[in-house]
């Protein structure tokens, strides 16, 4: 049976563990994860904090802009379409889109954007695929992409692109492109 830890012995083992600035950055972040729209005044701040070395608090960073909405929604957009900014930042964004689902139309138009860039490093690729396949029926505007994706150099995009169909192609798709239905349906 495991027993959860009060507060105090949580900041004591934060402190002792050493990350006490990324366990406080972290409970406050999630403050403004349930507030939603009314933290709209936090964006700048959420923003500097996606930068953050700790790759807790800028995940958290992340979510908390997503659930502020559209206003929030925008330098989340910004990082992931911003090429000079790190590739795990990158990747991070576009995992939590797909996870978080926000106003979807536009993030799957952003997404197949970023994916139908040539110059987009396999690592994002994958991330963003990973979020297209996320999201389901919604990224069906993706399909056309995705097949030619199929032929890719990489396995591991070809195999993601393969799970992302699956969950996102309807079945006359699939079986023209000589791909099973998902074991998983």
């Amino acid at each position: 049976m495991t027993r959860r830890l009060q507060p105090e012995r949580m900041r004591y083992a934060a402190e002792v563990w050493g990350y006490k600035a990324d366990y406080n950055a972290e409970y406050a972040i999630g403050g403004f994860e349930v507030l939603g729209p009314t933290a709209s005044n936090a964006i700048p701040e959420l923003t500097r904090l996606m930068s953050s070395a700790s790759r807790i608090v800028a995940s958290r960073a992340i979510h908390a802009l997503i659930k502020i909405g559209t206003n929030g929604l925008a330098p989340v957009i910004g990082t992931l379409t911003n090429e000079t900014c790190p590739l795990d930042l990158r990747c991070d964004v576009a995992y939590t889109l797909g996870l978080d689902r926000p106003n979807a139309a536009r993030v799957i138009d952003v997404l197949v954007y970023c994916l139908e860039d040539r110059r987009t490093p396999i690592p994002l690729r994958r991330a963003l695929l990973s979020a297209l396949r996320v999201m389901g029926d919604g990224a069906s505007n993706a399909i056309p992409l995705m097949v030619r994706m199929l032929n890719a150099p990489e396995y591991s995009v070809r195999y993601d692109v393969t799970n992302a169909l699956q969950s996102i192609a309807p079945p006359e798709v699939l079986e023209t492109n000589g791909i099973p239905p998902s074991p998983f349906e």
